[in-house]
């Protein structure tokens, strides 16, 4: 059996989202899989806030028109004239700055009327530590966002090194986005949440990132 890269397992799993799309690759490190999904995209913007790592990452020689910046991801995508049809990132467990739910919630505010594809990178493995229950974390995270904000989960594996590491691809298209308000989180998960819903439902084109702020900071009297 070939050895396959964690890359090319993504671009099978998600081949109709990257091909002939512009993709927005969050977190692109040294750029071997913002390599494999140049072959089948249109158009890349791979971003790294590792200055080595982003060095690197322009070495490589990309088969579409791809540009890797270094920096903050975020700063850079709020001054973003492009609208990437698809966002890939390989984000944290926690419900923090930088994590999955943290991430999903930025694109909504900063691109949410374009409706585009996110896909998170999720760990299936059990050999690192990070799982709870038999769980990883990163799975257990994607279905308490899944079971609030819809998306679907999808599974595979690659060789590495001769041994099979399994992989999932957690994928959500905003304009597929059904909130499930009764879901049981924390507090301040559900007035998050909720936020987001009420945007989604009153005013798709409104400016979110002055609305989401406003409204967060009239729950908490500031």
């Amino acid at each position: 059996m070939k050895d396959k890269s964690r890359g090319e397992i993504i671009c099978e799993l998600a081949k109709k989202k990257i091909t002939g799309k512009t993709l927005c690759h969050i977190g692109c490190g040294t750029g071997e899989i913002t390599k494999e999904f140049s072959k089948l995209a249109k158009k890349i913007i791979a971003i790294e806030i590792e200055e080595d790592k982003a060095k690197d990452a322009k070495k490589l020689n990309y088969a579409c028109e791809t540009e890797i910046v270094y920096g903050d991801a975020y700063e850079y995508l709020k001054n973003l004239n492009t609208k990437p049809d698809t966002f890939y990132f390989w984000a944290g467990f926690r419900p923090k700055v930088g994590g999955m739910q943290w991430w999903l919630e930025s694109v909504i505010k900063l691109f949410g009327e374009f409706a585009p594809d996110v896909m998170f990178g999720i760990s299936l493995s059990k050999h690192n530590g990070h799982y709870v229950d038999g769980i990883p974390l990163q799975l257990n995270s994607a279905k308490i966002i899944q079971k609030i904000y819809g998306g679907n989960i999808l599974s595979g594996e690659y060789l590495e090194g001769g041994e099979l590491v399994p992989f999932g691809l957690f994928r959500i298209n905003l304009k597929d986005i059904k909130i499930n308000e009764k879901m049981s989180v924390s507090k301040s998960w559900k007035l998050s949440y909720k936020t987001v819903q009420e945007y989604i439902e009153s005013s798709p084109t409104a400016n979110f990132q002055k609305y989401y702020t406003d409204r967060l900071g009239q729950k908490n009297e500031l």
